[in-house]
């Protein structure tokens, strides 16, 4: 859901010429640090056995998904689609 979400909301800030360069950007920091993240993952294993890791992955995420929704254009992201919506249902009618 969030990667569905924050491809949208980058695609939608893009200008249309740089679209291209900014998803060959964001595939290669998703996939290409992949090695790293899971080299990190081990070594993090062995210090805080499988427990210790969903509770601190949680709470990144937890942190992640506030600082995301403490951001006004992050909460306000679609209400300007929505809102041109209904007043054009609006005069139509």
């Amino acid at each position: 859901m969030g990667n569905l979400i924050a491809l949208s909301a980058f695609q939608r800030w893009t200008p249309p010429n740089l679209l291209g360069r900014l998803m060959g950007v964001l595939l290669l920091a998703s996939l290409g640090v992949f090695p790293l993240s899971v080299l990190l993952a081990g070594m993090l294993l062995g210090a805080l056995q499988p427990r210790g890791i969903f509770v601190a992955a949680g709470a990144l995420l937890a942190l992640a998904l506030i600082g995301a929704l403490s951001q006004p254009e992050w909460r306000a992201f679609g209400s300007s689609i929505r809102a041109t919506s209904s007043d054009a249902r609006l005069t139509t009618e």
